[in-house]
């Protein structure tokens, strides 16, 4: 949760409000701030996922969850997930947000 308001810097934004509230975030802003493995967000049919904690984690590799951060990442995910129901409750545990 931290990295989210790590976002919102200089607004006095209480960490229970954000966890509620449906945060629209801009592609452009992901692509930007959030684009390697220090810092990894995901657009994902349209919703944004922080797979920082994921990225060592992921039984297919590191390199796939880097290849997607800072992205849309729908056409790599679906590829591979499309349908299967445990990597979608996995990928349920890192929404952040939806894509504005």
């Amino acid at each position: 949760m931290s990295s989210l308001l790590d976002t919102f810097q200089g607004l006095p934004v209480h960490p229970l409000v954000v966890h509620f509230a449906v945060v629209l975030l801009p592609l452009a802003t992901i692509s930007t701030m959030h684009k390697d493995s220090t810092s990894c967000w995901s657009a994902i049919d349209g919703n944004v996922y922080d797979l920082t904690s994921w990225i060592t984690q992921h039984p297919g590799g590191a390199g796939v969850i880097k290849g997607m951060c800072g992205k849309d990442g729908t056409a790599a995910y679906n590829s591979q997930h499309r349908g299967q129901g445990r990597p979608a409750s996995e990928l349920a545990r890192f929404k952040i947000g939806s894509l504005k």
